[in-house]
């Protein structure tokens, strides 16, 4: 059991409101990066994928459904040329903190959208999730998040993990399995409708206001 050769960890994270802090990421197989220049290089060349302009800038999109205050702020990776349990190094690119563009209702920092990594085959072995934050997306009276919305994510992580795929020599998106030291390559997003809850993301979160008020006692 451990981690397999050859794949790197790809973490991206920034702010939410309050002090709060997210992260979340996802596997690549192949292309693993040797050395620690290589992975700065390769935690650039994702940042440059995450914030693209176009349809496959992923993060960017998820960031239409977050608040101002809501960032991303960096991509580490972690390579693992020859296994687990330790990255050897670990490369991390954070410029100018890219943030949230959305209007809508303030969601609590908690609620987070899942995004599943699907592949070919069954089994919790073989499947990945991303909890992402979507703190400026209303609900619908279900509680549900609107379809137009979740089509609107999913195309978006559909088209950047397709990009990188397709480009040839950096690897391929994966799910990578500790447990049964395995690598699957991913071959459908799913996003569901329904609101996740990420608990500890509202471990950091600074208290805006407190009220006690004095309850009379009984006289008899």
């Amino acid at each position: 059991m451990g981690i397999p050769a050859s794949v790197t960890h790809v973490v991206f994270g920034g702010a939410l409101p309050g002090g709060e802090h997210w992260q979340s990421g996802f596997w690549v197989h192949g292309a693993t990066p040797e050395d620690a220049a290589a992975a700065n290089a390769n935690a650039e060349l994702w940042w440059g994928q995450l914030t693209a302009e176009d349809d496959s800038g992923a993060m960017r999109i998820q960031l239409e459904v977050c608040h101002a205050e809501c960032t991303l702020a960096y991509v580490r990776v972690y390579p693992y040329p020859s296994g687990g349990p330790t990255a050897p190094f670990v490369g991390e690119h954070s410029p100018t903190a890219l943030t949230g563009s959305g209007s809508e209702l303030r969601l609590p920092n908690q609620v987070a959208m899942v995004v599943s990594l699907r592949t070919a085959l069954s089994g919790r072995r073989h499947r990945g999730r991303m909890y992402l934050p979507c703190n400026a997306l209303g609900l619908e009276s279900s509680g549900n998040f609107a379809d137009s919305n979740i089509a609107l994510i999913a195309a978006g992580w559909a088209t950047c993990f397709s990009d990188w795929n397709e480009s040839g020599d950096n690897g391929s998106i994966a799910v990578v399995s500790q447990t049964g030291t395995s690598v699957t390559d991913v071959a459908n997003i799913v996003v569901d409708s329904r609101p996740d809850i990420q608990r500890r993301r509202a471990n950091r979160q600074t208290i805006a206001h407190t009220r006690t008020d004095a309850v009379t006692p009984f006289t008899p």
